[in-house]
């Protein structure tokens, strides 16, 4: 963005970099910038990065679309401003949108989070 707008702000940055990661990982994705919006009171990531490993990336290529929207998740805060907002109680994730979505794959109670993760159990 060149200029903010009269509402507040309304863009994402995002760097894309190759990296010499660990070779556990396919990428990693964070936060780099916020802003705080008075009039929500909440916070808003206005910058992130995805660093994609280089060593990775042919292994990475089939599913790399998925993977990189996985990441701009992390980078809005997915998992890491759940707490903030009140969204996890007893390792259960308590989001509505989720919660709906969650039913409509065809699985029942609670939506189990694993730390800063959704728990796979009924994605397998």
């Amino acid at each position: 963005a060149t200029a903010k707008p009269a509402s507040g702000l309304d863009d994402l940055y995002v760097a894309v970099v190759m990296a010499d990661l660990d070779n556990s990982y396919f990428a990693l994705a964070n936060p780099t910038l916020f802003h705080y919006n008075f009039a929500s009171q909440r916070w808003q990531v206005v910058a992130g990065r995805i660093q994609i490993n280089r060593s990775r990336l042919n292994d990475a290529l089939p599913f790399l679309e998925n993977l990189l929207l996985r990441k701009l998740g992390e980078i809005l805060g997915i998992g890491l401003l759940w707490g903030d907002y009140n969204l996890v109680q007893n390792s259960h994730y308590l989001g509505p949108n989720a919660l709906a979505a969650w039913r409509d794959l065809g699985c029942t109670g609670p939506l189990p989070v694993s730390g800063y993760h959704w728990d796979g159990k009924c994605f397998l």
